[in-house]
């Protein structure tokens, strides 16, 4: 199946081959914005910032960054593999398991001008997903 990046995902191919596949998904990004409306400014190029389009390429553009400059982000359910509960799931959700709290909505106790009025609610249900308790 064919990656984002419009090879077959494995990074195996000709640089060249590469660079024809790239070129082509330009001109057509180019020309999907251009029938929606958008101008097209000339711009000088800028250089690329991988070296390919694959893993590797990441990896290696990754590694060449100092760590502070380095920003990961990630989607909603990644904490639920080590075992954190996510928040809508009908009877295992955090926003279903909220009643012993007696809030006025589950997101209550999230929101700044409840924690000031009730911070105990926040305190509890915060040491009750303490990571020590928990197995991944």
């Amino acid at each position: 199946a064919p990656s984002p990046a419009g090879g077959e995902g494995s990074g195996e191919g000709s640089g060249e081959e590469s660079e024809e596949r790239q070129a082509a998904m330009v001109a057509q990004l180019r020309e999907a914005l251009l029938a929606r409306g958008y101008e097209m400014r000339d711009a000088p190029a800028r250089p690329a910032q991988l070296p390919s389009f694959d893993i590797a390429g990441f990896a290696q553009r990754l590694a060449s960054c100092p760590p502070r400059s380095v920003v990961v982000l990630c989607g909603a359910g990644i904490s639920v593999s080590a075992g954190i509960p996510d928040f809508r799931s009908p009877g295992t959700g955090l926003y279903d398991n909220l009643q012993k709290y007696d809030l006025p909505s589950p997101q209550a106790i999230f929101e700044l001008s409840y924690f000031r009025e009730r911070p105990d609610a926040f305190y509890l249900l915060a040491r009750e997903m303490w990571p020590d308790n928990f197995q991944p």
